[in-house]
This record gives C-alpha cells, structure tokens and sequence, in this order.
C-alpha cells in the first residue's frame, strides 16, 4: 500500500527495518476441551523465535520482544500459531479443518490486539487496554470462506491453503470509526478498504488470505502459518480502533475546537482594544493640533484675517474632503478609518498652522 494511502494507526506501528526485515514466529496454543457439548479455547500468548533481527527488535529477561510488530514485515512474512485439535484427529488434516483456520484467526485477533495497544496513544490520544480490545474483538465475526489448497508437499504434512476472509464488524464500530476517521482527516472505512484490497457489502469485508497448516508428528496439534502478515490485522486495526478510540478523539477535537475560538475570542478582544487606543491616540493629537491652529489663528490682526478668510474657508473644505479619502483607502473597518481620517486633519493642521503664523502679531512677511 502506497504511503500517502496508510492511516494513522499503521503509520505509528510500521517502518522499515535498517538492515533487512524479521520474520516473526508467534506460537499460539489454542485448548479445546468438549465439555457438555460446548467447546471452550484458552489463548497462550508466546514469542518463540526471531530472525534476521532488523530495527526495533530486542531482549528483555530471555524473551525476544518486537517493538515495530506489523511494520516489519515483508510480504513474505508469516506469523506461526498452533492449536490443540484433540486426540485422535479422526480424519486427515486438510485446508478446511476447523482447527487450522481457528489457529489462523487467533492469529489475527492477537495481532490487532498488539497493534491497537502499542499506537493507541499516538493515534487516539491515549492508552487502550487489551482487556478493552479483546471485549471488542469478541464483537467481531471472522469467517475462513472458499478455502483450497494451493500447493502441497508429498514429502510433507504441511499444506498451503488460500481463501476468502470475510470479517463482519457490527454497524456501531463502521459508524464510529468513520467519524474518527473523518476527525482524523483521512479516508472513510469504504475507500480503506478499497487501498486495503478487500471487498465491502454492508457491515462485511472480505480479502484474500494465505496460510498452512501441518499437524505435529503425534498429531495432537496442528500449526497454522498466517502469510502476508500485516494485510488483514492492519485493516482489522485501522475500524476496530476508530471505535474504541471515537470518543477520545472527539473530545480531544472538540477541545482543540474550544482552544481554537478561545484564542480567536482572545485575538479579537486584543485587536479592538489596540484599535480603541489607536484612536484614542489619534483624537488626542487632532484636539490638540486643533487648538494650535485655532490659537494661531487668533492671534492674526483682524484686518489680516479678513483678507486671508475665503483661502481659510477652502482649505477646511479641501483637507476635509482629503482626509475622508484617505480614511476610505485606509481600511474598512470604522474604528480605523476614523483613527486615519483624525491624524490626516491633524497633520494637515499643523502644517497649515506653520503658515499662518506668518500672519501673526510680530511676523509681517505674509505669505
């Protein structure tokens, strides 16, 4: 899959390895006992082997640990498991026993479960516990459908099968991990699918999966190899934890959304205020010009300023006129264009102050 095409989810848990990929082998023990009838299965989870160890792989108290799970695995990759299937077998072990494709999605089940642990807190904000995770994945129907053989071994008990996985996610889990999907900005569950390779109809997704099967020599157990690896857990992952983490994402956005008005609120409030002093400012220099000019004015011998009254007049009109045009290409907000238009006057009447205090007592040279 392309990577502009990977959600968040696998985004956190892939990434190549420097040096060559691992393959990991898992060991899964699935218990069946017939007890009245009903059949009850016990999971024991194990990591038994790594090779061709690639980054994030390491050793903690004897037991080899992958920090990256899906990510790290080629598509040749296979992830093990294996599982009772009673004593004796009562028929030849095939692509179709129920206890290969049980071992199989056990597989995939515990694999969606490591991926939504170790991303949940980068893609959702926080942890999901695994207790959580299985409750959801018993929710979940997995279907092995169309199974055949694919290749087999006279030499061998191992056969290579192929089939249709179909997975059947009820409608509440499509429907929230399509809004966290939509919260997220990626794409919706349908086109997932799609870049996924599998098929939707309704609430049902079907993709093609590979795995073998081989019985252990006494025959008590069979092991089921899962081939291309991360397919189906990094789809399965991708809904499954859309809706477990839903309304942790959705809180985290409707706060994200509250900070972001907040601030816009902040901002505002700042802007008028500043405007409020940018005019304050302006009106205190236009009064006091204003009272130069009239000083000025006063101060010019009556006979003076009949003479020079009419070219008084039409300045006013002039610089009026001229401030308003200026205020008008300034800005379209008002508190701002009054603040333009009040320094225009002020600046036009000091400089028509300078000139008229040639007609002032003392000062003879006119114009």
């Amino acid at each position: 899959m392309p990577d502009r095409l990977i959600d968040p989810l696998r985004r956190h848990i892939g990434g190549q390895a420097a040096g060559g990929y691992g393959s990991l082998l898992r060991r899964l023990s699935l218990d069946r006992q017939i007890q009245h009838g009903t059949e009850h299965r016990t999971d024991l989870h194990n990591f038994i082997t790594v090779t061709r160890l690639g980054r994030g792989v390491f050793k903690k108290t004897g037991v080899m640990m992958v920090r990256s799970v899906v990510g790290l695995l080629l598509a040749s990759a296979c992830l093990a498991g294996c599982g009772n299937v009673g004593s004796p077998f009562g028929e030849k072990l095939s692509c179709s026993s129920a206890a290969g494709q049980d071992t199989t999605i056990s597989i995939i089940k515990d694999e969606v479960e490591k991926t939504i642990f170790a991303g949940s807190q980068e893609a959702y904000g926080a942890v999901i516990s695994k207790s959580k995770i299985r409750a959801a994945l018993d929710q979940i129907k997995f279907l092995i459908e169309d199974v055949r053989t694919s290749k087999e071994d006279p030499n061998s008990t191992k056969k290579f099968c192929t089939g249709k996985l179909k997975i059947v996610f009820p409608d509440a889990m499509i429907t929230d991990a399509d809004k966290t999907r939509e919260l997220q900005g990626v794409n919706k569950v349908s086109e997932l699918a799609d870049n996924s390779g599998a098929e939707r109809e309704a609430n049902a997704f079907t993709m093609d999966i590979d795995f073998n099967v081989q019985p252990t020599d006494d025959g008590e157990k069979v092991y089921s190899e899962l081939e291309n690896a991360d397919a189906a857990p990094t789809f399965v992952s991708a809904i499954l934890g859309g809706h477990l983490g839903y309304k942790m994402v959705q809180q985290s956005h409707q706060q994200e959304q509250q900070q972001t008005q907040l601030a816009e609120q902040q901002e505002q409030a700042a802007l008028t205020e500043q405007k409020q002093a940018t005019l304050g400012e302006a009106k205190a220099e236009f009064d006091l010009s204003t009272q130069t000019i009239n000083a000025i004015w006063g101060s010019i011998p009556s006979d003076q300023r009949d003479q020079i009254l009419s070219l008084q007049r039409a300045w006013i009109k002039k610089k009026t006129a001229d401030c308003k045009v200026e205020a008008a290409q300034a800005s379209l907000d008002p508190a701002e264009r009054e603040s333009t238009r009040l320094r225009c006057e002020a600046r036009m009447n000091n400089e028509r102050s300078g000139q008229l205090r040639r007609f002032t007592y003392g000062n003879d040279t006119g114009y």
